[in-house]
């Protein structure tokens, strides 16, 4: 279907001036415009009508769907906050019926005397109202009714009050028991925790010492080394130095010391020896501590040579492994040759201990 505009339009003008003139200089003009749209138009508008409030319509839909879930979740969070506040309300109700409990328990014993007459025979019937709730009854059997009563009351009085003494001094020593574990186990920790306190920086303390380069070619009378320490633990001994290019170690501590060495060799030689020595600080003389000698009975083996020595070092000591022989191939490597130095006791600790035993 077209549409079509259709108008009629009559003009006068004059000719040469171009202004309109009289009837008999008229020129007479029909204009007819014809306006239409076509199928693929129309539809191309339709479309974007119908994508446009398709959008307008997906936007409306998040910011609700947004709003819902900030709804829900605020929702949500005071359920949260709602459920706490019950379950600390019940907690304190909890609290609350046990201190009423315990307040009702501590009340004093009621005692409620039911006296009843049945051939001469007098009962005299109680309660107590403590946490038992146990029900007692007496019988008695006499003339005289009112002195017989009168002695049975004396005698009913006397028995709850011994009862109730009774259970009062269970619950008191049980009490007293109960703080005396307390007191015992507080006091095992306090000295338990003071022990390992003491035990800090005590002996026996460990520096293992392996080589710093995996082997060392002895072609004259030297020193063995370089020595680099292992890794660290908390049995680790730290008064010391390594010098003379690391071939010396230094102690800076006074104590009881444990040095032991492993020299492992390989080669064409069949006998290895080394000597400890020991420079201490203040003496020209370096001491020949002990000395190690291994014996292969073959050539183009290995061999390794143990040794361990216990003695007082001083601080400023150095110790020091000489090599004997010349022409000897060493593994320094690690599992191989080491020396160890372990602190069996130092003087601080000796002084503690004496003074310790001076005291007793």
């Amino acid at each position: 279907m077209k549409k079509q505009l259709v108008k009629d339009t009559l003009i006068q003008f004059d000719v040469t001036t171009g202004k309109p003139s009289s009837a008999d200089e008229i020129i007479e003009y029909n204009v007819n415009m014809n306006v239409s749209l076509s199928n693929e138009k129309k539809s191309r508008i339709f479309q974007m009508t119908q994508s446009l409030v398709i959008i307008i319509l997906t936007i409306t839909f998040l910011i609700a769907y947004t709003q819902l879930k900030t709804e829900i979740q605020i929702l949500e969070a005071q359920m949260e906050l709602i459920n706490s506040n019950l379950a600390i309300l019940i907690l304190k109700s909890e609290e609350h019926h046990g201190n009423l409990n315990r307040t009702n328990s501590h009340q004093q014993s009621v005692v409620e005397f039911q006296p009843y007459n049945t051939n001469n025979k007098m009962s005299f019937h109680y309660k107590l109202s403590s946490e038992a709730n146990d029900d007692i009854t007496l019988t008695a059997f006499s003339g005289d009714d009112a002195k017989l009563e009168n002695n049975v009351n004396d005698r009913v009085i006397r028995s709850i009050i011994t009862f109730e003494e009774h259970n009062e001094t269970e619950r008191t020593t049980l009490n007293y028991m109960n703080n005396d574990k307390k007191e015992d186990s507080t006091t095992w920790n306090d000295s338990r925790a003071g022990r390992i306190q003491r035990d800090v920086g005590r002996g026996p303390l460990v520096a293992t010492f392996v080589g710093a380069v995996p082997e060392q070619h002895v072609t004259d009378t030297v020193y063995i080394g370089p020595w680099v320490r292992k890794n660290e633990s908390r049995y680790g001994f730290n008064k010391f130095h390594l010098v003379e290019d690391k071939r010396s170690i230094e102690v800076t501590a006074n104590g009881l010391f444990m040095i032991s060495t492993q020299i492992y060799y390989f080669g064409e030689p069949t006998h290895y020896s080394y000597w400890i020595l020991l420079n201490s600080e203040g003496s020209s003389t370096t001491k020949k501590v002990t000395k190690c000698a291994s014996v292969s009975a073959v050539s183009a083996t290995e061999t390794s040579c143990y040794t361990s020595v216990i003695l007082p070092l001083r601080r400023g000591d150095r110790l020091r492994i000489q090599q004997q022989e010349r022409d000897r191939l060493i593994n320094l490597r690690e599992g191989y040759s080491y020396v160890q130095i372990t602190l069996l006791s130092n003087d601080q600790q000796r002084r503690r201990t004496t003074s310790s035993i001076d005291r007793l």
